[in-house]
């Protein structure tokens, strides 16, 4: 955002008044220029009555295209036209490739399993990540983070103070978010109560150094479920769960914010988010999103006589209730058993992007919306030559006009963590690939993904059985900090790096260029015996 522009690789648009000065400055060569004051009535009206009106332009300030009030499918057809007009467009797309995948704490017992992991990254670049870890019947949430780009993680630590009482329940993990440097996580848990749980909340002031646990946030009797929070503009924190009533019976998703920058939430409500055309599906967690300027969108897979599909409900910045939830997907699935995966969202400025799964096999689907009139375009299947095989727990990312997406598919025999991306104007999915990196062929279990968009790069977190044991496994688009030692790229320094120093001083084996800097520790120019003492003295510091 820049004086009311907002520069996008297809144009320049922008969504506020502008006077004649700055008018006559947005001639940028070889780039069409985009007005859609279609949502804003109090817009200035710069093309006669009636407004509100959509302009396309080319760079000589020609109008291509003039739609007349709510014309979203129009704009956009007419905004695809003008793209492919644009030369090098292709190199401003993202560019992305997961990397190698580390797990983020390996050691832990053998007989643990690490559960439905969450991930969020600050400015400064730190992966925080948190999980459930689980033995036998007790069940921990534990929090770990990332300095150097996900290559090491910190030693975990324990968020809940009563051990072993975190209510474990399919895709019911933990969630953590940021605001500035304080953190916040939620979970469900049954430290009161075997037979019913209630959300519970930890916070970090010192982003991930020390955490204290607030204790119950939930205000009601009965049982809860789901959390999900994000962090809005103005530092609120808004928080979604499901509430079961004492006599058992489901009552829907309660809602709850925090003012600006407190930690204390205010009495929760219960939005009427489907008017009486259903009710959430039980065992599907919902979704949460908060945009830029504050609207606050709660996505759900709704339960109509057993029809499955996924609604969305919005709550604008100045309005206290939700609107009711409109149908974001439109399959008609039916189904008498409750789904495990529920939809996933992601908001900006301009658009809102969904994933979700229906039908028999599961498939996955992408949508693109507008955040305004909560309007979809036609779905995208993520993989339609697999259409036949398993893709499922979606997890998905906007960023520009750009549809990040991860998910879960048994294409290859056993299920695996994919990745594309889809675009606004652009119809298929981009930059397919397989993101864990253990062998193809064998017939190790990835599922439960999640992904972060941060500072043009992804990360993701999944569970994964190549351990035998489910451990929590990371893997990023950003190049993770070499480890200096780590002469065999393995993530950790040990004496297999002393053996491949040895080799690289005997000769019995050459260095490539980024194995040549780590080896020479005292940056003298060479690799010989003083870098081995050296070498031998930080694995002794670190042990």
């Amino acid at each position: 955002m820049d004086a009311g522009l907002i520069y996008l690789p297809v144009g320049v648009y922008w969504s506020g008044g502008i006077d004649c000065a700055g008018w006559s400055d947005l001639g940028i060569p070889d780039f069409p220029t985009i007005l859609d004051d279609s949502e804003n009535w109090q817009f200035p009206d710069w093309f006669g009555a009636p407004f509100p009106r959509s302009v396309v332009m080319d760079q000589n300030f020609q109008i291509t295209y003039s739609g007349i009030n709510h014309n979203f499918d129009q704009i956009r057809s007419a905004i695809v036209s003008a793209i492919v007009e644009i030369p090098g467009n292709e190199g401003l797309e993202p560019q992305l490739e997961f990397g190698a995948n580390r797990a983020v704490y390996a050691e832990t017992s053998s007989q643990n399993d690490q559960l439905y992991p969450d991930i969020t990254v600050g400015s400064d670049g730190r992966i925080h990540v948190v999980w459930i870890e689980t033995v036998e019947t007790a069940n921990d949430i534990f929090y770990s983070f990332s300095n150097d780009g996900g290559n090491s993680f910190s030693t975990p630590v324990q968020l809940n103070s009563v051990g072993g009482a975190v209510t474990l329940a399919d895709g019911s993990g933990p969630r953590i978010r940021l605001r500035n440097e304080q953190l916040v996580a939620v979970w469900a848990d049954h430290r009161n109560d075997e037979n019913s749980s209630a959300i519970v909340m930890a916070t970090s002031v010192d982003n991930g150094g020390s955490w204290e646990e607030v204790g119950i946030i939930s205000d009601l009797g009965g049982s809860q479920l789901f959390p999900d929070i994000e962090t809005g503009p103005d530092g609120r924190w808004h928080l979604i769960y499901y509430n079961w009533l004492p006599d058992g019976s489901f009552e829907g998703i309660r809602y709850a914010v925090t003012l600006p920058g407190e930690s204390a939430f205010e009495p929760s409500t219960l939005p009427d988010l489907t008017s009486g055309f259903g009710t959430p599906s039980t065992c599907s967690p919902p979704d949460l999103a908060v945009n830029t300027s504050g609207d606050v969108f709660i996505a759900f897979r709704n339960n109509y006589n057993n029809f499955r599909d996924h609604f969305i409900a919005r709550k604008p910045v100045d309005q206290y209730d939700f609107n009711v939830a409109v149908a974001m997907s439109y399959n008609w699935w039916s189904s008498e058993e409750c789904p495990a995966s529920g939809p996933s969202i992601s908001v900006n400025e301009n658009y809102i992007g969904a994933g979700y799964m229906v039908e028999t096999p599961a498939n996955t689907f992408l949508r693109w919306g507008s955040p305004f009139s909560l309007v979809f375009h036609d779905e995208l299947n993520v993989n339609p030559e697999a259409a036949d095989f398993i893709q499922d727990f979606p997890d998905v990312e906007v960023d520009r006009e750009y549809l990040h997406a991860v998910w879960v598919s048994d294409v290859l025999g056993s299920p695996d963590i994919y990745y594309g991306y889809s675009k606004s104007y652009a119809d298929g999915l981009f930059r397919y690939q397989r993101v864990n990196d253990d062998p193809a062929e064998e017939s190790t279990v990835q599922t439960h993904p999640r992904l972060h968009f941060s500072d043009e790069n992804l990360y993701a977190v999944w569970i994964d059985y190549r351990e035998g044991p489910a451990r929590i496994y990371f893997a990023g688009t950003l190049a993770p900090a070499q480890l200096p030692g780590d002469v065999n790229l393995d993530g950790i320094v040990d004496i297999l790096d002393i053996i491949v120093v040895v080799n690289f001083i005997t000769g019995t084996q050459l260095p490539d260029e980024i194995q040549a800097q780590l080896a020479d520790l005292n940056e003298d120019g060479a690799i010989d015996i003083l870098d081995v003492i050296l070498l031998v003295n930080q694995i002794m510091d670190q042990s």
